[in-house]
């Protein structure tokens, strides 16, 4: 009897035992699944790997940035936790223009950098839309010859130092009409390529180069007593 009671007292001990370690392997792996140590483990990790998503808006990434912060450090102070929200928010971010744009700033908060970040949005959209208003300039090449030196002749002037002026007198047009395409009056030297290509764009002109004291008085002077400009003054 006293051998039959021993071994049954073996096999209950053995069975306890057994229980034992099933309780204990359960333990284990609800703790791995649900204990605060292991899913600490997991939110730090799923922190160094967050991005945003394509259909998540901007304050619904920072708001789970937030939670993911506060699970994975649920002891640490503040300040830390925005430390690591910060870059967290930033480097995850989809646009490449507004990461760059949001890592020049300085926030101290992960709100700050989630205002800065929608701010940023706001004018992107804003300068995407926006369209310049742009006039439409025609020209019109149908004008003959004779009215573009009438309208244009007397319009442009060169300032002093270029010594250079044209003139838009009915005489002086009345001469080159005669005279060209043939003949030029001008001094000895030679005409700027600047007046050369104005001329080229009127396609007639009258090129008259003159000194400091010159006048078109004196010019009119001058061409009356050439006995081959004579008749056309008179």
């Amino acid at each position: 009897m006293r051998g039959e009671k021993r071994r049954q007292e073996d096999r209950e001990e053995a069975e306890r035992r057994r229980h034992e370690d099933q309780d204990e392997a359960e333990r284990q792996a609800l703790e791995i699944r649900y204990g605060h140590k292991y899913l600490r483990q997991l939110y730090q990790s799923q922190i160094k790997g967050r991005q945003q998503r394509s259909n998540e808006s901007l304050q619904e990434y920072e708001a789970d940035i937030e939670r993911l912060v506060h699970l994975a450090y649920p002891q640490a102070p503040k300040e830390f936790l925005e430390q690591i929200g910060i870059p967290t928010f930033i480097y995850g971010l989809l646009d490449t223009e507004m990461k760059q744009a949001l890592r020049l700033g300085r926030h101290t908060t992960i709100s700050d950098a989630l205002v800065a970040a929608l701010e940023f949005k706001a004018d992107k959209e804003a300068s995407r839309n926006y369209k310049p208003k742009v006039r439409q300039v025609t020209f019109d090449e149908s004008q003959s010859n004779k009215e573009t030196i009438e309208n244009n002749a007397g319009d442009i002037k060169w300032n002093e130092t270029d010594k250079l002026t044209t003139k838009g007198d009915k005489k002086l047009l009345q001469l080159w009409e005669n005279w060209a395409p043939t003949t030029f009056l001008q001094s000895q030297d030679k005409v700027p390529a600047k007046i050369q290509e104005t001329c080229n764009q009127l396609l007639m002109a009258t090129i008259v180069q003159v000194e400091d004291e010159w006048s078109s008085e004196k010019l009119k002077k001058s061409q009356k007593k050439d006995s081959d400009l004579k008749l056309i003054w008179n």
